[in-house]
């Protein structure tokens, strides 16, 4: 906002500075006499000078029009930028709902690790009541009859247990390549994170870069306005001394060259000033916008950040669950080499949590294959944004050989017209 200012006070300044003069030949023109060679070139002095005031404000204008275009192309960016900011959105939502799901299934596979070592104390009960009515009938039935009952419970305690024991194992295998998935988007997350820093490194280069022409265009402006300000002096010294005394053809190339050299230090400031104005404008512009960008891009790390965090402490959750199941296990283990059985709907309850592992895994893996094909979107469109920026770059140069070539058409325009006269 101040550098615009005093852009603005720069400005005024070459028109206060065109005012004056023209003010001071008139005054000379009004002491010569009308028919004399001095008051001839004077006034066409003035009218050259006012003509070229006329340029300058039709200059300006145009200038303006211009900015005008360059900020809807702006408009346009940054309407895009909403727009890909609000697919990232989109898919944070949907890497959202995937880990809920995934919540879900380690759930569900809790549940059914401990309805399988449930089912172990079952077993053993079953296996010794089963083993008390054997022992009861002996009686009736005699010693061989009773080895042989003895002989088929315990062939079928350890098949049931031996089912039991595969279930529990199956579980523990899912919950391992729950884990497994786990590592593959925390890899992902670990990526995206490298190039948000790539791309705030970028940022920062790009933002010095604009810093640093400013300033040097800034020295260069106020070394043309002062020699625009020794030019007006000169200018005006020879006005006064042409009033003050009988013109004569020293005081007439004098003035000529005073009037040209305003003439073409007016010049290179008007051009230095809309150059100045329109990087000024469009560096505010990509300044303003890539902050924005950085500061969703911050906030939108963090919240990641926060995500894993979280999704770390249920990972211990999980892993403590596991240890405190696999001690469970071992202590089972101490029974199954002499108590070896299954029940036949427990080998159907094991093919169903099996198939459902297998469709949750399914699952899981085409979620992430989505994601890393819109992280790959995403990436082609900021690649899209990047060429659109450069291309707005490209016809800003355009547009500034364009005013350099019709400045100089002006210049030689007006040297013609001097050698003419």
């Amino acid at each position: 906002m101040l550098h615009h200012q005093h852009q603005q006070q720069q400005s005024e300044a070459v028109d206060r500075g065109l005012r004056e003069l023209s003010a001071a030949i008139v005054r000379v023109e009004t002491k010569l006499s009308l028919d004399s060679s001095e008051a001839s070139q004077l006034r066409e002095a003035l009218r050259m000078l006012r003509s070229e005031k006329e340029a300058y404000v039709r200059e300006k204008t145009s200038t303006a029009a211009r900015m005008e275009a360059v900020s809807r192309e702006y408009d346009i960016l940054n309407r895009r930028v909403a727009v890909a900011e609000a697919e990232l959105g989109r898919r944070s939502g949907r890497l959202r709902k995937a880990e809920v799901d995934r919540e879900k299934t380690q759930a569900t596979l809790s549940v059914r690790a401990q309805q399988l070592a449930t089912g172990f104390g079952m077993e053993k009960e079953k296996f010794s009541r089963e083993m008390q009515s054997a022992e009861a009938q002996q009686g009736t039935g005699g010693p061989a009859a009773v080895a042989a009952e003895k002989h088929k419970i315990d062939r079928g305690y350890r098949e049931r247990l031996r089912v039991l024991s595969d279930g529990l194992a199956s579980t523990q295998l899912q919950l391992a390549t729950l884990k497994s998935n786990r590592s593959k988007l925390a890899a992902l997350e670990v990526e995206a994170r490298k190039d948000l820093t790539t791309q705030v490194a970028r940022l920062e280069a790009q933002l010095k870069r604009a810093g640093d022409g400013i300033e040097k265009e800034k020295t260069d402006m106020e070394k043309l306005l002062l020699n625009l300000s020794n030019a007006l002096s000169g200018v005006d010294f020879q006005l006064t001394q042409s009033a003050g005394m009988t013109p004569s053809r020293e005081t007439s190339r004098a003035l000529r060259r005073a009037k040209e050299d305003f003439r073409l230090n007016q010049r290179r400031v008007k051009l230095h000033l809309e150059k100045q104005r329109q990087r000024y404008d469009a560096t505010s512009s990509v300044v303003e916008e890539e902050a924005q960008r950085l500061k969703s891009k911050t906030n939108e790390l963090v919240s990641l950040r926060a995500e894993v965090i979280e999704r770390e402490g249920k990972e211990k959750d999980l892993k403590s669950n596991v240890a405190v199941l696999g001690k469970r296990v071992s202590s089972l283990d101490h029974d199954l080499w002499k108590n070896r059985s299954a029940l036949a709907h427990e080998q159907r309850l094991r093919h169903e949590a099996q198939a459902a592992l297998v469709k949750s895994e399914e699952e899981w893996e085409k979620q992430t294959k989505s994601l890393w094909s819109e992280l790959r979107a995403t990436r082609d469109a900021a690649t899209s944004t990047r060429q659109v920026y450069e291309g707005t770059v490209k016809q800003r140069d355009d547009w500034r050989k364009a005013i350099e070539e019709g400045k100089r058409a002006k210049i030689e325009a007006a040297e013609r017209y001097v050698g003419r006269n």
